[in-house]
């Protein structure tokens, strides 16, 4: 099977504002730092909300694999039809860049 997004990815914490998800192979995917805008007043709530933003992304490439064999079962309305199969289609394609957001 091939892996074209070096799954898994994994979370790395640089500092207490710089959060990465960094794929398989060690190269970061994306980053981010809350330094510039959090207050010692919004540090831990922010701190938090970058893990559960992350620890999503992170699982992108396993929940991608995990529906891709739903969409074969899509019906031919897709695009508009809001069975499981079908939602599944669309989030694929809109994960491939294959629909607008």
């Amino acid at each position: 099977m091939s892996n074209p997004h070096n799954a898994p990815w994994g979370i790395c914490s640089h500092s207490w504002s710089d959060t990465s998800i960094i794929d398989n192979q060690g190269n970061m995917v994306c980053t981010n730092s809350i330094e510039y805008y959090a207050t010692e007043e919004t540090q831990d709530e922010l701190e938090a909300k970058e893990v559960k933003k992350f620890t999503l992304i992170a699982a992108a490439p396993d929940m991608l694999g995990a529906l891709e064999p739903f969409a074969n079962y899509a019906c031919d309305d897709w695009h508009t039809h809001g069975c499981h199969n079908c939602i599944a289609k669309r989030a694929i394609a809109k994960a491939k860049g294959g629909l607008e957001s």
